[in-house]
Order: structure tokens, then C-alpha cells, then sequence
């Protein structure tokens, strides 16, 4: 079930820059931020999450917190449909293992630094993003960021894996709203 009246989660915000991806986007969710917040820091809902958007072989490595912080490390499998150019890189099934560090204080705002490694691939990507109240609800500002090394090939694995990022992103995003929902 979709909470009426909210926009999509934009797309297409991606920006690519030699062998560098970086996407900037905003998102608006309901309810208010302290609700968002609580749900997020519970481990089964990672594993819902995941699940529920393609990935098989959760596993939570790390779940720990504090008042006003917060840490999960997980570990997946997610699906890519890899071009022939990047097979050399992907495969139709690569394993994430990705660490959020959260921080904030009762009704916001929260911050969160992402850091997403995937096995055997030579990128890094990172993300930022911060959770606050606006009117009756709450916008989440992504900042996504993805870098690899490699000469002549290097941007189109940073592109690809970019815009992998976005859709997940943007699943992940529809899942929580659709959980907030039924909530």
C-alpha cells in the first residue's frame, strides 16, 4: 500500500565524471522522523528489507547502538544484469557487505554514513544521508557517491554500479514507505 499524495523517489539524478558516479537526490516519507527512525534500527527489518527487494543470503553481521547511535553491518547477494563489457567484473549474482553508522537525537535529524564494498569489485561507494522532519513528514537527502580506479573501463563499471545503486535505492525507499504504511 502507497501513502498518498508523495512524489516518487526522483531518478535519473546520477552525474557521471570520468570514473566517478555521484547521485544527489531527495526523497520525501511518513510519518515524522522519530518513527522512521525506530523501525530502521531494528535488524529484522534489514532482513525484510533485503529480502523483500531481490537479495538472498542476508545475513546481519553487526547491530549495535546507544542513545542517538546506531551501527548495522550487513552481508547479501544481489542480482545485477551485467553488460558484456563488465562481466569481467560482475557476476549475475555479487555479494555487498555494506556498514551504516547512524547518529542523531529523538525527532531528528538523523545522519547516517554508508559504506558498501562488493566482493571481488574494484569500486568504492559511499553515501550520506540525513533524515529530518519537514511539515507533517520527512525528507531523506542521499548523497551517493561511486569511484573506481580502473583506465578506460573504470567509468562505465562506476556508471553501472551507480545505477544499480539508484534502483536499490529506490526499491529500498518504496519497501520502507510500504512498511510505514501498514504500521
Amino acid at each position: 500500500m502507497r501513502l498518498p499524495g508523495l512524489p516518487p523517489y526522483p531518478e535519473g539524478l546520477g552525474l557521471l565524471l570520468e570514473n566517478h558516479f555521484e547521485n544527489k537526490s531527495l526523497a520525501s516519507i511518513q510519518p515524522e522522523c522519530g518513527h522512521r527512525f525506530r523501525p530502521v534500527s531494528r535488524s529484522r527489518l534489514y532482513e525484510d528489507k533485503y529480502a523483500g527487494v531481490g537479495a538472498r543470503n542476508v545475513e546481519i553481521l553487526e547491530c549495535a547502538g546507544s542513545e542517538g547511535h546506531y551501527r548495522i553491518k550487513t552481508r547479501r547477494e544481489v542480482p545485477a544484469d551485467v553488460p558484456a563489457l563488465l562481466k569481467k567484473f560482475l557476476n549475475p549474482w555479487n555479494t555487498l557487505v555494506q556498514s551504516e553508522q547512524w547518529e542523531g537525537k529523538a525527532g531528528g535529524p538523523y545522519h547516517c554514513k554508508v559504506n558498501v564494498e562488493i566482493s571481488g569489485v574494484p569500486v568504492s561507494i559511499e553515501t550520506e544521508m540525513e533524515l529530518r522532519t519537514q511539515g507533517d513528514g520527512c525528507v531523506n537527502d542521499v548523497r551517493l557517491e561511486v569511484k573506481c580506479g580502473i583506465p578506460l573501463v573504470g567509468g562505465k563499471l562506476a556508471n553501472f554500479v551507480g545505477g544499480d545503486a539508484e534502483k536499490a535505492v529506490q526499491a529500498e525507499y518504496e519497501f520502507i514507505r510500504n512498511h510505514l504504511a501498514k504500521a
